[in-house]
């Protein structure tokens, strides 16, 4: 049974109830009124990073902050096509409680407790099932990787699902070597353009390699490039005290 919340709900509602005043052709805001799907794509996108950038210094008061302005732009989207009659902000709960309930039937159904190894395979086998449909349809198991991802998230992404698929049967794990030697013919090639190439697909088979060892490159990435930010802080705090 899920245990109702009486609180949240009333709370939610009233997050609706402030999204349609907003959105009121007689007495809403102007701006509100005037946006479109694609002139607030770039908010949410930037209320994402800033939702990141939160979880990353672990700052408990900024993610409430943080994730109220990126829940704030999935209910002012399905608004918008509410108003347009599409679709409403009751679709998308009603579509992802759907989903939620149909790849956890451990929790929801009949089977029985799992281990966290077991959920995962299960997961994956239900996900599975769902882009096989999808194929039949038309669809590729690739779809649903957004082009505006991060490259190095969606190289990632790309290769997992791929993996877990026989479309590429004979293919194997990224190795060190390929990489070094993608780079190493960067280096000795003179055409800019067949040179951003190989390095293309040495990022590309480095961020196989990330998901192979259970890392997230991205996160990787994001945590290096602090550290070295941290680091030139700290040069320039130095050459100021010495002059």
């Amino acid at each position: 049974m899920i245990p109702q919340l009486e609180k949240e709900s009333k709370e939610f509602v009233k997050l609706l109830q402030v999204m349609r005043k907003l959105r009121d052709p007689q007495n809403g805001c102007p701006w509100d009124l005037n946006q479109t799907h694609q002139s607030i794509r770039s908010n949410l996108l930037e209320e994402t990073h800033e939702a990141l950038e939160a979880l990353d210094n672990n700052d408990k008061t900024l993610m409430v902050e943080e994730f109220g302005d990126v829940l704030f732009q999935v209910i002012f989207h399905a608004q918008i096509a509410e108003d347009e009659e599409s679709f409403g902000i009751y679709d998308v709960l009603q579509n992802i409680v759907s989903k939620l309930i149909t790849r956890h039937p451990h929790v929801f159904g009949d089977t029985e407790s799992m281990t966290t190894d077991k959920v995962l395979f299960q997961w994956e086998q239900i996900k599975a099932k769902e882009r096989a449909q999808k194929q039949n349809n038309g669809q590729s198991i690739l779809d649903g990787i957004p082009k505006s991802m991060p490259a190095l998230a969606a190289a990632q992404s790309m290769n997992s699902r791929v993996r877990r698929t026989n479309l590429l049967e004979n293919s194997k794990d990224s190795s060190i070597e390929q990489i070094i030697i993608l780079f190493n013919e960067a280096e000795k090639n003179t055409n800019l353009i067949m040179r951003e190439q190989e390095i293309g697909k040495a990022l590309f088979l480095l961020a196989d390699k990330a998901d192979v060892l259970g890392i997230d490159a991205e996160s990787a990435l994001r945590s290096a490039n602090e550290k070295f930010r941290f680091q030139i802080k700290e040069i320039e705090s130095n050459a100021k005290r010495v002059g």
